[in-house]
């Protein structure tokens, strides 16, 4: 994160934007926000957001929450506007999300996070437009969700947790070779020095990390290739099965180049890719956004090999870094060679009074689904 300079902390403003109003001015005061901030995910940058409303279809514009102290962006969400949920029967706002979006939040300059989530929850209960405020992808220890919690509680504001779950992970202050040969199974391990061998027929096995701006154009059409070679070509969920997602993918990631928030990882034999992994950084995390991998290498394993190398290599790759995100699903097979996980929960903060009675009688009815359902299992089983 860049040095920051000194801004009071005493008072606090806040306001509503609508997308005809974010500027080339303010998008620059943004980028300048994320740069000092501890709690932001890329999701929240504008290095994501532009590309995806300009390439990704059927994306409404959101509302952007901006917080100011002595005329600089000290805090700034996405949000969209949204008539009535399943969780929540009224007006209420939601962290705005793409396709593509694996962690929601706010961008919170360092030092301001606790003020600029008060004047959030205070303008919403203030206003009385909205009844609660949804953030579904909510990591559970980062310290904005925390943070975020503290402030809700602190203006009458009350969390309502939902589905939670766990992904793989890698605390790279706690990664290395010898985290790596902890975290597999003796079967693992094997498999990994068979994939190893088979992949040295080929020619010398090497593992690199890329983050110069002037190369990544080439890493990334590499990667665009291997993932469409995959699976998901085959479903048509490549990000090269759509135009559109393709332009969206080049945009993102050459921005973030520019901002040095993108940085490939890459399994190669003798010159050529035969796995990749782009990363976005943001906060203190980076995170693993794309993986591709060449099935004519399929014998020797390169999606588990570039993931285990991962382990080995993180601290010297991201030193700066605490957390590598896998942005996988909860049972990926990153989770049989990464040995930490990163807890998610939707989080509902309900804003006004009809709101919290809206959100128990959902919440209730919910447990009263899944009690029915146990029960239904247990005496009249199929």
């Amino acid at each position: 994160m860049a040095p920051s300079p000194e801004i009071s902390s005493q008072g606090v403003s806040s306001s509503w934007l609508t997308w005809d109003e974010l500027t080339p001015g303010f998008q620059e005061e943004w980028r300048e926000l994320c740069r000092h901030s501890d709690a932001a995910s890329p999701f929240q940058t504008p290095e994501f957001f532009l590309p995806a409303m300009k390439h990704l279809p059927g994306l409404h514009p959101p509302l952007v929450f901006s917080a100011r102290a002595n005329g600089h962006l000290v805090g700034l969400g996405l949000f969209s506007v949204v008539a009535s949920s399943l969780r929540m029967p009224l007006p209420h706002l939601r962290c705005w999300q793409t396709p593509h979006t694996f962690c929601d939040g706010m961008v919170l300059r360092a030092g301001f996070e606790e003020l600029v989530l008060q004047t959030f929850f205070s303008q919403i209960v203030s206003e009385g437009r909205w009844h609660a405020v949804e953030f579904p992808r909510c990591p559970v220890d980062d310290m904005g969700s925390v943070l975020a919690d503290q402030a809700a509680d602190e203006v009458g504001v009350r969390t309502y947790h939902g589905t939670c779950w766990e992904r793989a992970a890698l605390r790279i202050p706690d990664a290395g070779e010898a985290t790596l040969l902890r975290s597999v199974s003796l079967a693992r391990s094997r498999s990994l020095r068979r994939g190893i061998k088979e992949l040295r027929k080929h020619g010398d096995v090497h593992f690199d990390s890329e983050r110069d701006p002037r190369r990544i154009p080439g890493c990334l059409e590499e990667l665009l290739r291997l993932e469409h070679l995959g699976w998901k070509g085959e479903l048509h969920t490549s990000l090269a099965s759509e135009e559109s997602s393709s332009r969206f993918f080049r945009d993102a990631v050459l921005a973030m180049a520019e901002e040095d928030r993108c940085a490939f990882s890459r399994l190669r034999v003798r010159d050529r890719t035969v796995a990749s992994v782009v990363h976005f950084l943001a906060g203190n995390a980076a995170y693993a956004f794309k993986l591709g991998w060449d099935p004519e290498f399929e014998r020797g394993c390169p999606g588990f090999l570039i993931k285990a190398q991962m382990v080995a290599e993180a601290p010297q790759i991201f030193p700066e870094r605490d957390l590598i995100d896998s942005c996988a699903s909860t049972g990926s097979f990153i989770e049989r060679v990464w040995p930490h996980r990163r807890g998610y929960c939707l989080k509902l903060f309900a804003t006004s009074s009809i709101g919290q009675a809206s959100a128990q009688v959902m919440s209730g009815l919910r447990r009263l689904k899944r009690k029915t359902k146990e029960l239904s299992s247990r005496f009249w089983p199929r």
